[in-house]
């Protein structure tokens, strides 16, 4: 097996760990706010908070940073 750095692509994990828990207390701050308005259009809120997180997670990191890291190692190889 190729001994592949696994740290960009970890890290890119930790960001998107991070950004999950972000996510999840605003959705809480706005569950207590609707609640506490009794207003259910406050849940187009939370939609939206939820769209704009997919960007954030940058879930295209996850695929780039492994292969650049098999680039790498294939390029090493090569050499």
């Amino acid at each position: 097996m190729l001994d592949i750095n696994v740290e960009p692509t970890a890290e890119a994990i930790d960001a998107a760990a991070k950004t999950a828990f972000a996510l999840s207390k605003r959705l809480e701050q706005i569950a207590k706010l609707m609640r506490d308005k009794n207003d259910i259009s406050h849940a187009s809120e939370a939609v939206q908070e939820i769209a704009t997180s997919m960007t954030n997670f940058r879930l295209d990191l996850l695929v780039a940073r492994p292969v650049r890291e098999y680039q790498i190692k294939i390029r090493d190889l090569t050499k």
